[in-house]
């Protein structure tokens, strides 16, 4: 998030990258973020938490293939 609204802060970023060459003058995404569950004493519960609510939500970006693949379009 930080990246995409300050891009010169993170210059080897992709999405600075792409922000800069091809949104320069456009206001940052709006986003919205729900924190789930916040667990900083057991990290595998966390992950396992994550993973059900992947699974549950079947996003379209829910791997790390995926997302390299979706970054290698906006690079």
């Amino acid at each position: 998030m930080r990246a995409l609204r300050n891009p010169t802060s993170y210059p080897n970023s992709s999405f600075s990258r792409h922000r800069t060459l091809h949104h320069t003058y456009d206001d940052p995404p709006k986003m919205k973020v729900t924190i789930l569950h916040r667990s900083q004493e057991a990290p595998l519960e966390r992950k396992v938490l994550e993973a059900l609510e992947i699974k549950r939500l079947s996003p379209e970006i829910n791997n790390k293939d995926e997302m390299m693949d979706a970054l290698r379009l906006i690079r």
